[in-house]
């Protein structure tokens, strides 16, 4: 895996509001990408105090167009997260859904773009959901300091 580090896409914000913020990229291949944070409390059950704190990522290829490797994708993904969540002191989770039978190949892209750049500042947790006919993945991201991390990974409950 390279370490080598490349220059994120300018990054716009297109919303922002109290119960998410969206934002817009277009790569050098003119394929637009728009990045979401929507509040999530509705993935855990009312047990979890802080689920008010967790936010759902989701990332949108526009046109659907054919990817290629571009690793700017990957330092502008962190770039945002990382703004995200340093700015609102939120945690994130996201759910690769398997009913198009790529779930697991989105996860690992998502497990391999986090080693790239996790450090010490941190903590997540991974875990494979099984439903009848199909998987679906998900992964909690929060800062080292997010005292609510233990309680969203108890008490998250996705359901098919």
């Amino acid at each position: 895996m390279s370490s080598k580090r490349y220059n994120p896409y300018q990054i716009n914000i297109l919303e922002q509001t109290q119960n998410g913020f969206v934002f817009y990229f277009k790569t050098a291949h003119e394929i637009e990408y728009i990045a979401s944070f929507k509040k999530a409390d509705y993935y855990f059950t009312e047990d979890c105090h802080q689920r008010f704190n967790v936010y759902d990522f989701t990332l949108i290829n526009q046109q659907d167009l054919q990817k290629t490797k571009d690793f700017r994708i990957k330092d502008t993904i962190h770039k945002m997260i990382d703004y995200f969540m340093k700015e609102n002191g939120h945690a994130i989770v996201y759910i690769c859904d398997g009913l198009d039978d790529k779930a697991e190949a989105r996860h690992r892209l998502f497990q391999w773009w986090y080693a790239s750049f996790a450090t010490d500042e941190y903590q997540a947790h991974f875990r494979k959901i099984e439903f009848e006919g199909y998987d679906n993945y998900v992964g909690i991201l929060s800062l080292k300091e997010d005292m609510g991390f233990e309680s969203y990974v108890n008490w998250l409950e996705i359901v098919g």
